[in-house]
């Protein structure tokens, strides 16, 4: 199964950016046949969206328009929410209702950004989307190091992914499994990585 970590920019207050940058990223990953695209906490930005609103429907009918699954972050209704809408359309995970969910026969658990500090540990494969603000040099310095044992810490395999908000928020993600990152992608890095679990 591969998995596409979407570290791209995303505008707080421009949900049509935002809608933009899903889709061109959905383009992109089904030149790699990828599975599933994941973007960072929040990535729709701060406007608050009921999970049948306009935005959303466009996002079910591009899964199934490029054949890929996606999972994405936003407010809905004054709360942190994610999203996962499978290659037919069908939301099979919403996180304000459920714990994990199954895809391509694996199985996964997702935690949004800080809660990971507080949750436990997990026989799922972990998806953990947050939006960190600390500068690249803090990242590499000790925020890294601090995802990464915590990560550890919940679950043998562990994928997280950030978002991107110029000068504000600078991406960056990775892939762990026993405690070795298999894709590392730095802070700064705009772009798509790709990784098979």
């Amino acid at each position: 199964m591969k998995i596409g970590l979407a570290c791209v920019q995303t505008k707080p207050q421009d949900l049509s950016f935002n809608l933009d940058q899903v889709i061109n990223i959905m383009t992109v990953s089904q030149k790699h046949q990828i599975d599933l695209v994941l973007f960072g906490e929040d990535f729709l930005g701060e406007q608050s969206l009921s999970i049948d609103a306009q935005a959303l429907f466009r996002l079910k009918v591009a899964s199934t328009y490029y054949d890929l699954a996606l999972g994405v972050g936003f407010i809905q209704e004054g709360q942190k929410n994610y999203i996962i809408i499978d290659k037919s359309g069908e939301m099979i995970y919403n996180h304000l209702q459920q714990k994990e969910f199954t895809l391509n026969s694996k199985s996964f658990s997702l935690i949004l950004g800080n809660e990971g500090f507080s949750a436990e540990k997990v026989d799922n494969i972990l998806i953990w989307p947050i939006l960190n603000f600390s500068t690249p040099k803090e990242w590499f310095n000790s925020e890294l190091s601090k995802y990464r044992t915590h990560a550890d810490s919940l679950s043998n395999e562990s994928i997280l992914v950030n978002s991107f908000i110029d000068g504000v928020a600078f991406g960056g993600g990775f892939h762990l499994k026993d405690n070795q990152f298999i894709v590392n992608q730095p802070m700064e890095q705009k772009g798509l990585s790709v990784l098979e679990i």
